[in-house]
């Protein structure tokens, strides 16, 4: 520090400048002045001389030594007022840490020095507590000590300060979340230390995860709520789509979400009602409706139908939108109404009755149905079906009833139904369970086939008379067989010439002949009397076989329980024919067997045997009557039986390997049950 001119030098300087200003005043007044001797004069003028030049000498050691006392002197002035700033400095500092709303310390080697009252207040402990320890025991775990340690010196040399979160326990067990944020006190020793501020983040780490919760919750329901949803900017731009949008717009969310604004997907017609409703959504949400129904434009081009519904986000001008396309629904309308038309339709000209009724209880008739009772709709809606039924049938009814409602199939039957008159007509009754509804209800349709009955009866009757005929006829003509078949015997008998006993062999086989025609008659004429009825295929096999001579011929039964063929009653006949022929023809037969196969939807009923089986140039011929040994009516008669009901019967056995007969039963022909 370079000292100025102190009073020292300028008082020296003075002397100087008066001691040769005097020396010069006594020079020029010597010669003047007459009072003194000249060698008096000339002693006063060497003397002040002597003593300036001996000031000047005596200077430079004296301003040494002052200038040396100066700077001292400033020295401990300015010395002073840095400890004096440096106080305030402190006291200010000291302030501010007191108060700062964050925790504040010093650490030396991870040792707190220094801990300001917040710092306490977050971890619970006084002051006393926190200084002079290590921070470990801050820590709830090994691994967060560390951790803190090795990231925070890793960004001071870094960058100069160093930020963590990590986990701190407070003296109460509570374990909080804290930011630590450190600098050193001097950047260029780390060895005087670190000050720290400490926040705690606890509050801030919770609601952090319950928006992270509420996001995924949010994405959740987005993206899988099975709805078509997406969120608009202000201005109508797509800025999210779900999974559902992209499959009923067509595009995927990279074409549309930042690029596509709404009003562009929507059908042109609708587009001002579209625009004016996102209007008012934001200017009068009170009269902006919640959903409509509006047209949007597909990627492929379709213009589609479409429910929308819409809501504002609450202060933040974005509104989200979920679409339903009612595009098929619309289209399932447009046929209902189609099919409701033709119900209505059917309803006043179908000649069926026609009845929904839930249980037993009716809650529609159609017009030929009232007309029928002589009853309006309304009259009849409400009442039982059971009252317009012949009471015999009550019971089928409501078994009928309970087996639709557990899913059982039913097959079409006749009852009795008591018209106003008094008169009962005849009617089949098809019935099915409607689905959709509150209560298990069911659709019945009653097709009047009264005339049908009158008819099939008076058939009956025609065919009893014609059948009363034919037995009084094959009565008469076996009487007339035997008469001749006496006759005959009696010739042979008193005829003795053998040229004429080879024309009694020949008769008497003509007669013989003509009785088995006349038993065929007899077993012809049932066929079709009687109508085609479910049967029990393994009772009907189990009952031919106890009317078969078996002997020594095992007959195995593998038709399985609970199929049913339809069929006429004469069918048993078709199971005696096939075992008495097996037995017949079979040559050594030891088994026969009765299956049951499927083959393309249709069932095969098998009966085939171990015997000597059919020629393969008469598995026709064998069908047709006459063929063959005795009379060769059994398997004619089978045939014509299984056809009244479409069932059909073939010989497929291979030559020497036993007989093998095929019985196709058409689709519906059968059941299980």
């Amino acid at each position: 520090m370079k000292a100025g001119p102190t009073p020292f030098d300028q008082k020296l300087f003075l002397v100087f400048i008066v001691t040769f200003a005097s020396m010069t005043a006594f020079e020029f007044a010597g010669h003047s002045l007459s009072l003194f001797p000249p060698d008096l004069r000339s002693d006063l003028v060497l003397s002040l001389f002597v003593s300036g030049l001996a000031i000047i000498i005596a200077y430079f050691p004296l301003n040494s030594n002052y200038v040396k006392n100066v700077q001292l002197l400033s020295e401990m002035e300015r010395r002073h007022s840095v400890e004096k700033e440096l106080r305030e400095s402190e006291s200010r500092l000291g302030s501010i840490i007191r108060v700062a709303p964050v925790g504040i310390g010093v650490v030396s080697d991870r040792v707190i020095r220094t801990a300001n009252d917040q710092l306490c207040h977050i971890t619970g402990y006084p002051a006393e507590e926190l200084t002079g320890r290590s921070v470990r025991f801050l820590y709830p775990a090994q691994e967060d000590y560390d951790f803190v340690g090795r990231e925070s010196r890793a960004q001071i040399v870094h960058k100069g300060s160093g930020e963590v979160e990590t986990r701190w326990q407070k003296k109460d067990g509570t374990i909080i979340d804290v930011l630590i944020s450190s600098t050193p006190v001097d950047p260029s020793d780390l060895s005087f230390g670190v000050t720290f501020t400490a926040l705690d983040i606890t509050e801030r780490k919770r609601a952090e995860t319950v928006l992270r919760e509420s996001e995924s919750l949010y994405r959740t329901v987005f993206e899988n709520t099975g709805t078509a949803m997406a969120i608009l900017e202000e201005d109508t731009t797509i800025s999210h789509a779900n999974e559902e949008m992209e499959k009923i717009l067509g595009y995927s969310r990279e074409e549309v979400e930042g690029r596509v604004k709404w009003p562009n997907l929507v059908a042109e017609e609708d587009l001002k009602k579209m625009v004016e409703y996102h209007r008012l959504r934001r200017t009068d949400p009170g009269s902006a409706p919640k959903s409509y129904e509006f047209r949007f434009v597909h990627k492929n081009g379709e213009v589609r139908n479409a429910i929308l519904s819409a809501a504002m986000i609450p202060g933040t001008g974005k509104s989200v939108i979920s679409i339903r396309d009612i595009t098929e629904l619309k289209k399932t309308y447009q046929a209902l109404e189609k099919s409701e038309g033709i119900f209505r339709q059917l309803e006043e000209e179908l000649p069926d009755y026609v009845i929904i009724h839930e249980g037993e209880t009716i809650v529609f008739v159609n017009a030929e149905g009232a007309r029928l009772m002589g009853k309006s709709p309304g009259q009849i809606i409400g009442t039982s079906v059971l009252s317009y039924a012949a009471p015999e049938y009550h019971d089928l009814i409501r078994k009928n009833i309970g087996l639709r409602h557990t899913g059982a199939a039913v097959e079409p039957y006749d009852i009795e139904i008591l018209a106003p008159s008094g008169e009962r007509r005849w009617v089949v009754t098809r019935a099915t369970p409607l689905r959709g509804r509150e209560k298990p209800a069911t659709l019945t349709v009653l097709t009047d086939i009264t005339e049908r009955k009158r008819a099939e009866e008076a058939l009956r009757q025609a065919n009893k008379n014609l059948n009363l005929l034919y037995g009084i006829t094959r009565h008469d003509i076996n009487n007339q067989l035997q008469a001749l078949n006496g006759f005959v015997e009696l010739l042979h008998v008193n005829v003795s010439d053998p040229a004429v006993k080879d024309y009694f062999s020949r008769i008497t086989e003509a007669s013989s002949q003509i009785a088995a025609m006349i038993r065929f008659t007899k077993d012809y004429e049932e066929i079709g009397v009687r109508a085609a009825v479910w049967q029990d295929l393994r009772a009907l096999a189990d009952s031919a076989g106890t009317g078969a001579a078996l002997g020594q011929v095992a007959l195995r039964n593998d038709l399985p329980a609970g199929a049913e063929v339809f069929a006429d009653p004469l069918i048993v006949k078709v199971f005696f024919n096939l075992i008495d022929n097996a037995l017949r023809h079979g040559g050594r037969i030891t088994t026969i067997r009765f299956a049951f196969e499927s083959r393309n939807g249709d069932r095969i009923i098998i009966c085939e045997d171990d015997g000597d089986g059919v020629a393969r140039g008469e598995k026709e011929k064998i069908f047709e009557r006459g063929f063959g040994k005795n009379t060769g009516f059994g398997l004619a008669i089978s045939r014509e039986i299984l056809d009244i009901t479409g069932i059909t019967i073939r010989e497929t056995g291979e030559p020497g390997r036993g007989a093998r007969f095929e019985i196709l039963v058409p689709k519906g022909a059968y059941r299980i049950l």
